[in-house]
């Protein structure tokens, strides 16, 4: 990897893997959703073979993190956050600014927050 992950990316991961399963999905679907983003914004500059390349990388990482979220009743949180580490490697190695590193934590303390204040009222 060119740049290792922070330490504060990796307390996030430590984190996110102590969230309730449904935190842990909505998480998921958080980061999916950006990856749709990034996704958009790939597709402005096609018809460029490096466009494409990114579209195919971030479409995989919207299928492994989706494919998590369908079968988290046989995953622990310690799996898929290896599968968020992982991406961000891979995301890494090809020179993609990560997603995953990038959002994890506000996604993290969006999801708590919102399910704080629900458990206040």
């Amino acid at each position: 990897m060119t740049n290792p992950p922070s330490s504060k990316f990796h307390a996030e991961l430590i984190r996110f893997a102590s969230l309730d399963k449904d935190s842990r999905i909505a998480v998921l679907a958080m980061i999916a959703h950006d990856l749709t983003v990034g996704i958009r914004s790939a597709l402005l500059d096609l018809p460029s073979p490096e466009a494409a390349k990114k579209i195919r990388a971030l479409n995989e990482y919207i299928h492994q993190i989706t494919g998590r979220i369908h079968t988290s009743d046989e995953l622990s949180g310690n799996d898929e956050s290896d599968l968020l580490r992982d991406v961000a490697y891979e995301a890494d190695a090809k020179s993609l600014t990560s997603v995953v590193e990038r959002r994890l934590g506000p996604a993290i303390r969006h999801i708590t927050t919102h399910a704080e204040s629900h458990e206040m009222t």
